[in-house]
């Protein structure tokens, strides 16, 4: 993890100088608001879930441990079945130093270590909440903000400072690359690899013929929700939809090129979740939110 106190490194000329810009200038740092925003409204969205990184453990103690899967880097490291107890021991851990990153509590432990807890417990629900796609992204956004730092009024360990060392937040040290909007462009351009992804994996299982409106009116038969009737029964606004959205994800790396372009996509993507919610019911109201992270 990136030291605060250190000096940046010089910056390059010509392209690369550029390019650096590009990754710590193009958004502004994340102050302590910001910070609280992000962190609290998670907080308070896993409470709302039965998939989400605290409350997937109700899945995972109702799996009996002989037909547990460890997948991902969960296979990779050989690691298996833990006990339930482990696990809440590990869950109550991060949501203290959830609170603590918060709050901006020993910010740059607790920022860390929130990541930690949050990365190790999606990882182990991945096999009993199989399928949910709804929490990759907010845990981009949280491993992200391991990268910022917000030395402001706004932060408890800014007033420790003023009380204990008799002096202010450390404005005057060396600037790092954690007081740049570098953990906000580090977060979009995570969101692009997200949406991209997306798009990639409907045309690789299904090619072209995915956007011809089938697949989703077949998913919207049989659910009732507020558009459900409407795609189900019209095979061309369907394809309209497919062709759309397939159009949203493969274009996404559009948003990295410029702020109005970024903003657009914002637009689309929240509109898309809200149009899913509607239609088909997965609700990505977690990404909406930490989409925030990316408006300046």
């Amino acid at each position: 993890m990136p030291d605060p106190d250190a000096p940046p490194p010089p910056e390059p000329a010509g392209p690369g100088r550029r390019f650096l810009r590009w990754w710590v200038d193009d958004l502004p740092p994340i102050d302590g608001r910001l910070r609280f925003l992000i962190y609290a409204g998670l907080l308070v969205l896993t409470q709302m879930h039965s998939k989400s990184f605290l409350l997937g453990i109700q899945g995972y103690e109702a799996t009996d441990p002989e037909l547990y899967n460890a997948r991902g880097l969960f296979e990779a490291l050989g690691l298996s079945y833990i006990s339930p107890g482990t696990v809440r021991i590990i869950i109550g851990v991060t949501v203290v130093a959830w609170v603590c990153a918060a709050i901006g509590l020993f910010s740059r432990f607790s920022a860390v270590l929130t990541a930690a807890g949050v990365f190790f417990l999606h990882g182990l629900f991945l096999d009993t909440n199989a399928g949910n796609r709804t929490w990759v992204l907010p845990l981009y956004a949280i491993l992200a903000m391991c990268f910022a730092c917000s030395w402001d009024t706004w932060s408890v360990d800014f007033h420790l400072r003023k009380k204990f060392r008799k002096s202010p937040a450390p404005k005057d040290r060396p600037a790092s690359i954690c007081c740049t909007g570098f953990a906000r462009k580090l977060f979009l351009v995570a969101v692009v690899g997200f949406y991209t992804a997306s798009g990639i994996s409907k045309l690789s299982s299904a090619g072209v013929w995915w956007a011809d409106g089938r697949t989703l009116q077949y998913f919207a038969e049989g659910r009732d929700y507020f558009l459900t009737s409407l795609l189900a029964d019209n095979l061309w606004l369907c394809t309209v939809v497919s062709v759309v959205a397939l159009l949203i994800e493969a274009l996404a790396f559009l948003a990295l090129l410029s702020p109005r372009l970024r903003i657009v996509f914002l637009i689309l993507w929240s509109l898309m979740h809200l149009g899913i919610r509607h239609s088909l019911g997965p609700w990505y109201g977690t990404n909406i939110w930490c989409f925030i992270l990316l408006v300046d």
